[in-house]
């Protein structure tokens, strides 16, 4: 964020020096939990979902944030078997493989 003669406040990437659209970034920004000056986690579906990318877990890839698997493993058993018989194949709440599944359609659209 930089200030200008006006006090009205602007994003700016710092890197390339362009200005950024806050109603775009903010909805991005929203998901990340910060670490100690960097980014430790993203949760793109929001933090009370059960979808997280974290560099620490399956090299980044999206997993589910309670069991650690990952969002694909999870969404490929349960489109074709259903949520119930995913959650019990993979001993997980029944939210983590709708919250799986939802991500893969997202990810989709």
């Amino acid at each position: 964020e930089i200030t200008d003669e006006a006090a009205d406040v602007h994003l700016v990437h710092l890197r390339d020096r362009q200005h950024v659209f806050r109603s775009v970034i903010n909805p991005m920004l929203s998901g990340l939990e910060f670490g100690d000056d960097f980014i430790r986690r993203w949760w793109p579906l929001a933090i009370k979902r059960r979808v997280v990318i974290d560099p620490d877990m399956c090299f980044g890839r999206p997993t589910c944030s309670q069991s650690g698997i990952p969002i694909i493993t999870v969404a490929s058993y349960a489109s074709t078997n259903g949520v119930i018989a995913a959650a019990e194949w993979f001993e997980i709440d029944r939210r983590e493989v709708r919250d799986a599944l939802l991500f893969v359609e997202r990810q989709a659209a």
